[in-house]
């Protein structure tokens, strides 16, 4: 759909793993829930329910033990997704770069670089 609005709700959690100055993962605080936001977000603009289900994807460097291993848990966002669509096709997101910034006690600012 091209210059048609689209509402869409967006989600962040708090990790656990504390706030890093670099935008490192060992500093990953606040991060995108991934897993709702993408299916939100293909969904919305597509303008209607087109993805079937959005997983993590274990790879080398995000994967679920190191993140385990660094204090996160199970609910700790991984930053690679595999979406798999209503139909025969799915598609993996990579995420390449990120960067956080703490504005005051309720604010921060975020970017993100994403590969699918």
């Amino acid at each position: 759909q091209l210059n048609v609005p689209v509402s869409l709700k967006l989600r962040y959690v708090d990790t656990k793993l504390g706030s890093g100055s670099n935008g490192s993962v060992e500093g990953m605080g606040v991060a995108e829930d991934r897993l709702f936001n993408t299916k939100q977000r293909l969904d919305a603009f597509a303008g209607r329910s087109v993805v079937s289900s959005v997983e993590y994807a274990d790879v080398n460097g995000s994967n679920r033990s190191s993140v385990l291993a660094m204090g996160g848990d199970v609910n700790t966002p991984l930053q690679t997704t595999v979406v798999r669509f209503k139909g025969p096709a799915a598609q993996k997101s990579f995420l390449i770069g990120h960067k956080a910034e703490t504005i005051n006690d309720n604010t921060f600012v975020a970017y993100e670089v994403v590969r699918s």
